[in-house]
């Protein structure tokens, strides 16, 4: 018994017919849903890597994160570029984790417009390639 189809697909078409009948169903929902989808998605990542790609209004440590801590927020703006060389004041700063070949790497390459092979890009492979921290500056950032 196939379950989802109808009865009466079940009985004038056969089993393996109501499935195939619920296949172009389901596609002919999705097709549509995803012409919708990728496009506003496109559009939203487009706009937030024009956004990064300007300075901040303001840093991007508060006092209440910094307090969180346990530092001050000028202590925690320090010890970012002392630490990690970030310049928590004039720049984003994105943390990024994840399992091993979850893509990590490939996202902030496509994020900064780059393949995985070009000079600048992050560091990809079939093995992991990265156990610290690094920083890859937004191209074409002031």
């Amino acid at each position: 018994m196939v379950l989802g189809a109808p009865s009466w697909q079940r009985r004038r078409f056969g089993a393996q017919h109501a499935c195939d009948c619920q296949a172009v169903m389901g596609a002919a929902l999705v097709v549509p849903l995803v012409s919708v989808i990728v496009p506003a998605i496109v559009s939203i990542v487009h706009d937030l890597i024009q956004l990064f790609k300007k300075e901040p209004k303001q840093p991007a440590v508060t006092d209440a994160g910094a307090g969180a801590i346990g530092l001050t927020k000028d202590e925690a703006i320090r010890s970012a570029r002392e630490t990690f060389g970030l310049d928590a004041v004039r720049n984003w700063n994105f943390g990024i984790i994840g399992q091993v070949k979850a893509g990590k790497s490939s996202l902030v390459n496509a994020v900064q417009g780059l393949k995985d092979n070009e000079p600048g890009a992050a560091q990809v492979g079939v093995v992991e390639v990265v156990n610290r921290p690094q920083s890859f500056p937004m191209r074409g950032a002031p």
